[in-house]
């Protein structure tokens, strides 16, 4: 994971004589399902003595004054960072909380034509943001087939690549046929809400057997 963004923020706590220096490369945001880089430093406590805390999420060391900030699942808007003298409270932080973009689905493209055998399923990528590397889980989408004789095929697909039955259906295409893939519901990192994208991938099958043939 790659972060291309630094921001830091240094308060002067009102709960104690000290100050904490906390820095986060989101801008002060925590998305959710991904490890929210958090680096945290006390001015007069000593490192050993911190405890990172939070009522959302789980908060993990990851070595001298970093840690990682995971939060799956919440229905706030904001989020506090707590920051501890072993019991004892010295700090609050406030984040905002955002979700991470929509993937993108795509399957190989050329010439303007879909090839519906992209590692014989669909790729997902997050663009232009802060974090890469993101993983995405294709839990399900539908493959509609429209015949040129006006039967219309519905299939269930249950991953990101191609079912036994969806392949053998690509295998029965004739020239004409139209492919559309839709209704994909995704899961991006940790999130435990799945996601219903609106994004359709549609083809007109042209006969040529690289494009659909398994």
């Amino acid at each position: 994971m790659r972060l291309i963004i630094t921001f830091i923020i240094v308060l002067t706590t009102t709960l104690v004589e000290s100050q904490t220096v906390v820095s986060n490369e989101l801008f002060r945001k925590v998305y959710l399902g991904i490890d929210n880089p958090i680096s945290v430093e006390s001015l007069n406590v000593r490192e050993k003595n911190i405890i990172l805390k939070s009522d959302d999420g789980t908060i993990s060391k990851v070595k001298k004054i970093k840690y990682n900030w995971r939060i799956c699942t919440t229905q706030n808007h904001y989020v506090y960072l707590k920051v501890y003298n072993k019991n004892k409270l010295i700090d609050s932080f406030a984040f905002k909380v955002e979700s991470v973009p929509n993937p993108t689905l795509t399957t190989w493209n050329q010439d303007g034509e879909y090839f519906f055998k992209h590692k014989n399923g669909i790729s997902s990528s997050i663009d232009n943001f802060v974090v890469e590397g993101i993983h995405v889980e294709i839990e399900r989408f539908l493959i509609t087939i429209i015949k040129t004789n006006g039967d219309t095929l519905h299939i269930v697909n249950n991953s990101a690549n191609y079912s036994s039955n969806s392949r053998e259906e690509f295998n029965k295409l004739n020239k004409g046929d139209k492919v559309t893939l839709s209704d994909f519901i995704v899961i991006v990192g940790c999130e435990t809400r799945r996601r219903k994208l609106t994004q359709v991938l549609s083809s007109v099958y042209s006969g040529k057997e690289y494009e659909f043939r398994y």
